[in-house]
């Protein structure tokens, strides 16, 4: 949103600059085929400190977690995934895996690995916060540290309707923190 305004306000100071108007088409970088091509997987490598905070809607990154807090409470390992996050992880154990404890038993085995749990957080306040209890929680009662854990900045990115990620994880820390970072969970 930020950006967005930014570009908005600034538009035609940006136009005005004939290095930076398009004076005819430009033609693609790459074939559209390309493009739609599946790519191959590459594993993700710790980030230097000068990407702590990358940009929304990046791909997850090992790291950026490190010094997190969470938004919630701990989940209790009955607790069960979505529906969606059932498939997900079902699928990539070839298993199924219905709750907490289903998760935290496949990541103790092996079966899945800490970047097939990517999750997602916020940057409020200075601090990264995780949205996704269930998830971490398994992550924690595996006995992964945060440090091997993978992050997807989800800051100012809507979720649904005009609900944004930010809008989820602010509620939910006034919900279990008084609405404050500083107190939540480490």
């Amino acid at each position: 949103k930020q950006i967005a305004g930014w570009l908005a306000r600034n538009e035609q100071k940006l136009l005005a600059h004939p290095e930076l108007r398009a004076n005819e088409p430009t033609p693609l970088a790459k074939k559209e085929a390309e493009i739609l091509a599946p790519k191959e997987s590459k594993r993700q490598k710790p980030i230097d400190k000068e990407d702590e905070l990358p940009p929304p809607n990046r791909n997850p990154l090992l790291g950026v977690l490190e010094d997190s807090v969470f938004a919630q409470k701990i989940s209790k390992p009955t607790k069960a995934f979505s529906k969606e996050g059932q498939n997900i992880y079902s699928q990539a154990a070839g298993q199924p895996i219905k709750t907490v404890a289903d998760l935290t038993s496949a990541l103790k085995k092996g079966i899945i690995k800490p970047s097939q749990v990517p999750l997602d957080y916020v940057s409020i306040d200075g601090h990264n916060v995780i949205a996704n209890t269930r998830s971490s929680t398994a992550l924690i009662n595996a006995g992964i540290p945060k440090s091997q854990w993978y992050g997807a900045n989800k800051t100012g990115v809507i979720a649904y309707d005009s609900i944004t990620f930010d809008d989820l994880v602010r509620d939910q820390l006034r919900k279990n923190y008084g609405g404050s970072a500083l107190n939540a969970r480490r």
